[in-house]
């Protein structure tokens, strides 16, 4: 298989190009969407924001992981060959998260509730329990989107999930300068609802009729269901890993540095993840393919890690010089000043997240491959550097330790997992024999 109709075959190219102009329209909503919460509330309430936000997430630790599943499992057919089997096991992740997240929802809901005013304050107390049930029930529909985009991935159709993902954000832009200047946090709540409402809606279109569903979904296979968990266990190990570093950090930056620390460390967080972001995007929307190449052409497989390592290698070291580089100006935007303390949390992270570029595509390998042995290993790691450092040196120093504790879990995670998956694709590390036909349908 040449290297021409691989990239045709999974629509590779499209899937990096639209993921690419998923970030840049996500960093036009980042600026003047968080610009109008502070010009509305201060960097005060950005900060309450990240942090209701981050406490609603941990709550995924009751996750099953059935979503990534999906992507994954539904990689390995062609839609056009096996119609039915994709379709059973699409409908199946779909209605299984459904009722996971609906009732993650409620319970993170009566779990916060009580212990607002100890999160964010007194002073802000009033205005999270006004936010809360929003924010809670947009979580919902972020996973539920989630779960839809990530379906529609693994048909190879990223560019699609890509196109929708800015689709949803500009949505979500006009929402925030309507609603924003008006009622604060609650208007960047609604709007968040109103996009990952109509993000699922026209996505569950296009879906159905690739996989030949009814409007409304029905099917629900226990043999899919217990396939899906097999794998989705492992995964979901590294992904509540991983997903808990964002929370866990603004809770410690949070309760060592206050909401105004908070604030900008949200602020100096997001500044630098989109660019990684879009760095990594590439990698990330070549899952599919490595998936497929993994078992089929091994050979391919190398030559596609081999540039994806090169490109998110190289692009980040120019992004991290970048950001240090031009952090003031953002900070302008933002605050209408130069803010030491954003622009030493942009240094610390830039240097943190350029480590965790470099194992991106090795991250991605064993994903794709079902070795998730180092990547399990490497995330629980990180978790417990960041637990460890952060609350050992925030005690003494205060929320830029938190900072400084996150940026080395996180760039010594890359490092780790990028020593360690590169051997995947190796000639002598061949698939599992029966691999593809035990998730048979």
């Amino acid at each position: 298989m040449s290297e021409i109709t691989t990239l045709s075959r999974f629509n590779l190219r499209k899937n990096v190009s639209f993921a690419a102009a998923e970030l840049f329209v996500n960093t036009a909503l980042l600026f003047f969407g968080y610009r109008m919460v502070i010009k509305q509330g201060g960097v005060e309430a950005v900060g309450v924001w990240a942090t209701l936000y981050a406490w609603t997430n941990l709550i995924r630790l009751g996750d099953v992981g059935v979503a990534a599943a999906a992507t994954r499992f539904l990689a390995l057919w062609n839609v056009t060959d096996d119609r039915e089997k994709v379709r059973v096991y699409g409908e199946t992740a779909l209605l299984t998260n459904v009722i996971q997240f609906g009732v993650l929802a409620t319970l993170a809901y009566f779990a916060i509730g009580p212990f607002v005013e100890r999160l964010v304050g007194a002073n802000h107390a009033a205005e999270a329990l006004r936010v809360l049930p929003l924010l809670v029930f947009g979580f919902f529909l972020l996973n539920i989107s989630g779960t839809l985009l990530g379906i529609l991935q693994g048909l190879h159709m990223g560019y699609r999930r890509s196109q929708l993902s800015v689709l949803g954000t500009v949505i979500q832009l006009l929402v925030v300068l309507l609603l924003v200047p008006a009622i604060g946090l609650r208007g960047l709540a609604w709007a968040q609802i109103v996009q990952h409402s109509i993000v699922a809606v026209v996505c569950w279109v296009i879906i159905r009729r690739k996989m030949g569903s009814a409007f409304v979904p029905t099917c629900f296979d226990r043999v899919c269901f217990r396939a899906m968990l097999g794998y989705s266990v492992k995964a979901q190990v590294v992904n509540l890993s991983s997903g808990l570093v964002d929370p866990i950090s603004k809770a410690l930056v949070g309760h060592f540095g206050g909401m105004t620390a908070q604030g900008l460390y949200e602020l100096a967080y997001k500044t630098v993840l989109l660019p990684r972001n879009l760095v990594a995007s590439g990698v990330t929307a070549a899952t599919p393919t490595m998936a497929a190449l993994f078992h089929k052409d091994r050979g391919q497989l190398r030559r596609v890690y081999a540039r994806a390592f090169r490109l998110s290698a190289g692009l980040m070291a120019i992004t991290s010089l970048g950001l240090i580089a031009f952090a003031p100006l953002p900070s302008l935007l933002w605050l209408g000043r130069i803010n030491t303390t954003y622009w030493l949390y942009v240094a610390l992270l830039s240097a943190g997240f350029f480590g965790n570029v470099l194992g991106a595509p090795a991250y991605v390998l064993g994903m794709a491959s079902g070795r998730l042995g180092n990547n399990i290993l490497v995330t629980v790691l990180v978790l417990a550097l960041l637990l460890v450092l952060g609350i050992s040196t925030g005690s003494i120093w205060g929320g830029a330790a938190a900072v400084a504790a996150t940026s080395f879990a996180i760039g010594f995670g890359g490092i780790a997992i990028w020593l360690m998956n590169r051997k995947l694709v190796d000639p002598d590390n061949a698939p599992d024999e029966g691999v593809v036909e035990s998730h048979a349908y």
